[in-house]
This record gives C-alpha cells, structure tokens and sequence, in this order.
C-alpha cells in the first residue's frame, strides 16, 4: 500500500476542513436563532437577520438597539460585503443586498477559516485541542476581538458590554466544536 503524500494528506484536510467550517457556520447560525428567540429578538426581521451574519459583539448590540426600537446599524460583515461589492460593481448594495453579502461573508470566513484549521490539523494534530474549542476560542479572540477592532470594522473590545463578548465567545466555541466533529468525520471518509 503506498503512503500517502503530506501534501495530498493536507489537501485532503484542508477540503475537509472547508466543508466543516461551512457546517460549523451554519450550526452558530442556529445557536444565534435559538438565542434570538429565548431573548423575544425573534420577532423583529433585522434582528434575525443580524443573527444570520455572525455572533460578534457588534451583531449583539445591533440587535439590541434595534429591539428596543432604535435604527438599524451596520454590522462588520455588512460593511466587508459593501465594500467588496462597491470595488467591483462600483455602487452601494441595497439593504436587502447587503444582508445576502454580509451572509455571504460570514459563511466565506467560516469555510476559509476551518480550511486552514483542517490543513493545520493535519501537520499538528494539537490544532484539535479541546475537541475544536480551542481552534473556536482562537478565531474568536483573533478574528473578533483583534482583526475586527483593529481594521475598524467593529469598536474596540472595551466599548462593548462582557455580556455580548460572552455571547460571541459562546457561539466561537459552538462553531469550533461542530467544525471539528465534522472534520474529523469527512477525514475518516477521505
């Protein structure tokens, strides 16, 4: 039997990892809607539709203001897909456009982001740590509380209540957990 090659054994991680990350974005999505509807946020369309693009600190504040009937705010995937498109397409998105680009950005990162975690996971399987918490507790604390901050897509960690931090690093640590499981299953397969 021959041995397979490390980088024919990464690919196949990193594809693995790919599918998981995108299942792993789909499963916070639900974790959001569940949450959405023990809080009563359930009810009001832009709230949903927030919980839809993420569970960052950001997604949580928008959601409460628009709960307690205050305007509609931008989220950080709202903002990447208005951007992207307006370099390509060169006009603003409509609202309706801007919810779909900010899904399609959640699900992009999610999917790239258990990519590089399948491929890592190959090479050092301590990757793994915690059954994928540890992979969700790390995109959370670099993605959403470092990246985001400092590329000015969200506020700075301090101006947002720990209440909303612990909800974000909940769903991370719920998107790292499917993520893995999912990995580890398509792995065996592959």
């Amino acid at each position: 039997m021959k041995r397979e090659s490390d980088f024919g054994r990464i690919t196949k991680g990193a594809v693995a990892g790919l599918v998981a990350g995108l299942v792993g974005s789909s499963a916070a999505n639900q974790f959001h809607s569940v949450w959405s509807k023990l809080s009563g946020e359930e009810q009001n369309l832009e709230g949903v539709q927030l919980s839809d693009r993420g569970g960052r600190p950001d997604t949580v504040a928008a959601q409460e203001k628009i709960a307690a009937g205050g305007p509609v705010e931008e989220d950080a995937t709202g903002v990447i897909a208005g951007k992207v498109t307006n370099a390509v397409v060169d006009r603003p998105l409509s609202r309706k456009e801007k919810h779909r680009g900010g899904v399609a950005v959640h699900y992009a990162f999610g999917a790239a982001s258990g990519a590089l975690y399948g491929a890592a996971a190959e090479v050092a399987p301590l990757a793994t740590i915690a059954n994928g918490a540890g992979f969700g507790m790390g995109v959370w604390l670099a993605a959403v509380e470092a990246a985001l901050p400092a590329l000015k897509l969200t506020q700075p960690p301090w101006r947002y209540p720990f209440r909303m931090h612990a909800f974000s690093f909940v769903s991370h640590l719920f998107y790292g957990a499917v993520t893995e499981q999912v990995r580890k299953t398509l792995r065996l397969a592959l």
